[in-house]
C-alpha cells in the first residue's frame, strides 16, 4: 500500500510541475 501511495504522489508531483512549467512558458510567450 505504501509503495502505491508513493508512486501516486510522485506522479501527481510530476503532473503538477509539468502544468506549472507549461503555464510559465505560455505566459512568457504571451508577454513577448
Amino acid at each position: 500500500m505504501l509503495y502505491v501511495l508513493w508512486v501516486i504522489g510522485v506522479l501527481l508531483a510530476v503532473v503538477i510541475s509539468a502544468k506549472l512549467t507549461i503555464k510559465k512558458e505560455y505566459n512568457g510567450n504571451f508577454d513577448h
